[in-house]
């Protein structure tokens, strides 16, 4: 059996990370029209432009290093968590200056797109972390080290 880091499907973080906010994004815009009007959704609108590709570059990047293991995609997933909130308030923060959008309702909607997918993300990385787990205590996967020669027992070259 190989030595094989972490397989994490990027089809099922697109699912986890994209597909359910903008359900959670198209169920809200009637809503958010009869309370705001058109400007409301060109708000929420704005805040999907602005949280979801933070969202899915972050996700992709925890992608890339599962193959290092599940400790490192668990350390990625955290490790980009601050960079993430910094990226989506600076943008936000840019948008609402030069395209003089309703402030409280383009906060709104990145704060709840940004939880959104957030909270998405999570559940998406612990799935793929149990599937792991399950597949190395049902020995598909052997993550053990590899075994430690004596000094004097080495083969000579």
């Amino acid at each position: 059996m190989a030595r094989v880091g972490m397989r994490l499907s990027f089809w099922a973080m697109m699912a986890w990370v994209v597909f359910v906010p903008l359900v959670v994004g198209a169920a809200a815009a009637w809503p958010t029209h009869r309370l705001c009007g058109a400007e409301g959704l060109r708000a929420q609108a704005a805040a999907a432009a602005i949280v979801m590709p933070v969202m899915l570059v972050s996700a992709l990047l925890v992608v890339l290093v599962a193959p290092y293991g599940p400790a490192a995609a668990a350390a990625a997933f955290m490790a980009v968590g601050a960079v993430r909130a910094m990226i989506v308030l600076f943008a936000g923060i840019i948008v609402w200056r030069f395209w003089h959008l309703s402030g409280m309702v383009l906060g709104i909607w990145v704060g709840l797109f940004y939880l959104v997918t957030l909270v998405c993300g999570a559940f998406w990385l612990a799935h793929a972390l149990q599937q792991d787990a399950f597949l190395v205590a049902l020995g598909k996967i052997n993550r053990s080290p590899p075994p430690r020669q004596r000094k004097g027992l080495a083969a000579s070259p």
